[in-house]
């Protein structure tokens, strides 16, 4: 809990298991080695800018690790020199990671939570970032998985994983996303400027849940079918073009989305032809 705590030199005991150390002001890295038995360890909010994790090496029992900066950090040093056998939850928001020093943290088929991203930087090079790589490291069963800053314009999912929630948040080179057999509960792209498509296979399930806001997405056809069937959020989307200049298109999507969805929301995002959205609304 908050204590404004900055620094933590050692603490020592074989009992206990769990170690919540969030948002304080830590500028250095807990010594952790005399908590053999640490099943979970949080230091979100912490102010580390360089984040040496070669300490986790002594925690084999670790469970949930919670890494995530109030600042923006870069993991740097040593990392453990094996995965942590036991890890199933990492989150690491606002920290600089890469995907080969995640490798270093979880054993492939072992994450139900991961939560990271990458600097919004354009030294970044997209080539350097492998979606199958982060895929590798996921178990069937995914409750969150969500990243920032996506380096790439085209991510293709992984395929035949449950996800409960998914993110790609603040992606400014994300145009297009690709499913392979994902059964998705919870998509969320908000501010993922330039994304244009979410692109289906045959194998995939309908996606119940949608946020697109300030995007360009275009896929109305899709809008509350495939897409969002239970809540459809588009709210201050770019690309309204499509719905203004077809008011058969954007007078079908009203009709689907308001008799299916419970949430449908559009607040922001321009849409000039009123008389279909006031049709739509008197058929209801």
């Amino acid at each position: 809990a908050h204590t404004g705590l900055r620094h933590l030199h050692s603490l020592e005991s074989t009992s206990i298991t769990g170690l919540d150390l969030s948002s304080n002001s830590l500028r250095a890295m807990p010594a952790l080695a005399g908590l053999p038995r640490l099943r979970t360890l949080s230091l979100q909010g912490h102010r580390i800018q360089q984040l040496n994790l070669e300490s986790l090496s002594s925690l084999p029992d670790l469970v949930k690790l919670d890494i995530s900066s109030r600042g923006g950090s870069d993991v740097v040093g040593p990392l453990p020199t094996s995965p942590l056998p036991k890890l199933r939850s990492l989150r690491a928001k606002g920290v600089d990671i890469s995907v080969k020093q995640l490798k270093q943290l979880a054993r492939p088929e072992s994450l139900t939570e991961l939560v990271f991203g990458l600097k919004p930087r354009s030294n970044r090079n997209s080539g350097s970032f492998d979606m199958s790589a982060v895929c590798n490291l996921l178990a069937s069963d995914v409750q969150q998985l969500e990243i920032w800053h996506l380096p790439v314009a085209d991510v293709e999912l992984c395929a035949n994983t449950r996800f409960n929630t998914l993110a790609f948040r603040a992606s400014s080179q994300l145009t297009a996303i690709t499913t392979r057999g994902s059964s998705i509960n919870f998509l969320d792209v908000k501010d993922s400027e330039h994304l244009r498509d979410i692109r289906f296979d045959a194998t995939t399930a309908n996606i119940p849940h949608i946020d697109v806001s300030g995007t360009a997405f275009n896929g109305w056809e899709s809008a509350c079918e495939q897409l969002g069937t239970q809540s459809f959020v588009a709210k201050r989307v770019s690309s309204t073009a499509t719905l203004n200049d077809r008011p058969f298109l954007l007078s079908r999507m009203l009709d689907r989305c308001l008799e299916s969805t419970y949430l449908f929301d559009f607040s922001g995002t321009k849409l000039s032809n009123v008389a279909a959205f006031e049709s739509s609304l008197r058929r209801r």
